[in-house]
């Protein structure tokens, strides 16, 4: 009857403080308080009451005072912190340590130091780029002008390479440099935000 009367009780207080986060420490207090008082009605050894009180002091001091968290919960979540960082593929790797931010950190906290953003060279445009902006660019915007979103518009612009401008050669891609992708998107937004969304 008493272990049914321990039960009910932490069935009722678990229910009380299930979703008081901050209340955990006094959940943990009277739940010890059942414990050892089950374990005791019970009539177990003195040494294992002993035990069982010990190791529910510690619970509630790590819960309760600030030191004994920093003292035993930190290296734990450091421990597993260390362990998850393990487990990243090699490809989550590179792309968390490629690039930074540049100059957008330097334009958004107002410190922008024009001596450095004056000194990034911009590559020209090469001979292929021009004359895919040209030609290509120019006929897709006049595809489009006319027959709109279509299969005509879609298969043009699968077909001249449009969904591969950065891919590189050897993937049949025509890779083309950043500053040129950027170019060709500027114009196909300029003839129908929609078409550059394709491009």
């Amino acid at each position: 009857m008493v272990i049914f009367y321990y039960l009910v009780f932490v069935v009722f207080i678990t229910v009380v403080f299930a979703k008081a986060n901050r209340l955990l420490p006094v959940f943990a207090f009277l739940f010890s308080l059942a414990t050892l008082h089950l374990l005791t009605t019970l009539g177990l050894n003195l040494i294992i009451v002993w035990v069982v009180g010990v190791l529910l002091l510690l619970f509630n001091l790590v819960l309760f005072i600030p030191f004994f968290r920093f003292l035993f919960i930190k290296p734990m979540i450091a421990k597993l912190v260390g362990q998850s960082k393990s487990l990243i593929s090699d490809s989550e790797k590179i792309a968390m340590e490629c690039g930074d931010t540049h100059w957008e950190k330097q334009l958004f906290t107002n410190q922008l130091k024009w001596d450095e953003l004056l000194a990034v060279k911009s590559e020209p445009l090469s001979d292929e780029e021009w004359i895919f902006i040209k030609h290509k660019v120019s006929a897709l915007c006049a595809t489009f002008n006319k027959f709109g979103l279509s299969d005509k518009t879609l298969t043009q612009i699968k077909s001249e390479g449009f969904w591969a401008l950065n891919i590189p050669k050897q993937y049949a891609g025509l890779e083309f440099s950043a500053k040129a992708h950027a170019k060709i998107l500027t114009l196909l937004s300029s003839c129908d935000v929609s078409l550059a969304g394709n491009g």
